[in-house]
């Protein structure tokens, strides 16, 4: 990480992703919280890393990724206290786009070198 990278990421508070079940479909959040008492800027690209893999196994199953990622840099400016989320959703599908075996899985994501996983059940 460069030195500008670890100035900013000082002031930043980083809650773990949430995998939360939306009908048939899951909702991941990584959650970064401007503690800085002035605006924080930064860029960040369209397709920040995301993995789901099985828990029992570690095989990865679906990756942010697999599709052509335009090389786009998007701009965030972050009030002191404001917090910015970053959120996926995955269909169930493995990157096939064959069904998710159902058991436990780990969803993996990242932006500016925080990193949060949580574990989640596909029924």
């Amino acid at each position: 990480m460069n030195p500008d990278r670890r100035a900013f990421a000082r002031h930043l508070r980083a809650r773990a992703a949430a995998a939360v079940r939306e009908g048939g479909t899951f909702r991941f959040d990584l959650r970064l919280t401007n503690t800085a008492r002035a605006p924080l800027q930064q860029g960040y690209g369209a397709c920040e890393p995301v993995v789901v893999s099985r828990e029992d196994t570690g095989e990865v199953v679906w990756q942010r990724g697999n599709d052509p990622c335009p090389a786009v840099l998007l701009g965030l400016n972050l009030q002191p206290g404001e917090t910015f989320t970053l959120g996926t959703r995955w269909n169930g599908r493995d990157s096939l786009g064959a069904p998710a075996a159902p058991g436990r899985y780990r969803v993996r994501t990242a932006l500016w070198g925080f990193g949060a996983t949580a574990s989640f059940r596909v029924p």
